[in-house]
C-alpha cells in the first residue's frame, strides 16, 4: 500500500504541498512536535485499544503546527449496539467467540471522551450516511488543541 501511494502521489506536491511516508507501528511513530499543518487519520482507531488511540491521539496534537487540524474519520456505531468489537469478518464479537477481536466500533459520545482527554477540541463534525444503508455510518472531525 505504501509503495502505491507513493507512485500515486506526485513528488513534489501540488502548490506547495508535501507528503512525507512513513512504514512504522502507530504505537512507536515518533511525531514531531510542531511539524504538521494537517494530519489525516482515517480507519485507523478502531484497530487500537483506547489506551494506544489515547496516546497516540496526545501525540498527533502535539504534532500539530500553530493552526494545523487533525481530521478523523471512523466508523461509528449506534446507540443501540454502543461500543463494541468485530471479528476478522466483520461480524460481531463476543466474550467467547473464537479467535480475538479485530476491531472496536466506537460511539460518537466514546470518540469525544478520547478527544477531550488528549485535548483535542472538535471544531467540526459531519456523519456520513450510506443512502442504501448497506453499511455503517463514519463520523468525519475535525479536531484542534484546546
Amino acid at each position: 500500500a505504501l509503495e502505491k501511494a507513493k507512485e500515486k502521489l506526485p513528488a513534489g506536491g501540488k502548490s506547495g504541498c508535501s507528503f512525507s511516508f512513513f512504514n512504522n507501528s502507530v504505537q512507536r511513530f515518533d511525531v514531531r512536535p510542531g511539524a504538521y499543518d494537517l494530519i489525516w487519520c482515517q480507519w485507523l482507531l478502531m484497530y487500537l485499544t483506547d489506551a494506544d488511540a489515547l496516546d497516540l491521539l496526545k501525540r498527533l496534537r502535539v504534532g500539530l503546527a500553530a493552526g494545523g487540524l487533525l481530521v478523523v474519520k471512523e466508523n461509528v456505531s449506534t446507540l443501540d449496539k454502543l461500543t463494541y468489537f468485530d471479528d476478522d469478518e466483520g461480524e460481531l464479537w463476543e466474550e467467547g467467540d473464537p479467535g480475538g477481536p479485530v476491531s472496536c466500533v466506537r460511539t460518537e459520545g466514546h470518540y469525544e471522551d478520547l478527544f477531550q482527554r488528549s485535548g483535542l477540541a472538535v471544531k467540526e463534525q459531519q456523519v456520513q450516511r450510506d443512502p442504501t444503508g448497506a453499511t455503517m455510518d463514519m463520523m468525519l472531525y475535525a479536531l484542534d488543541p484546546e
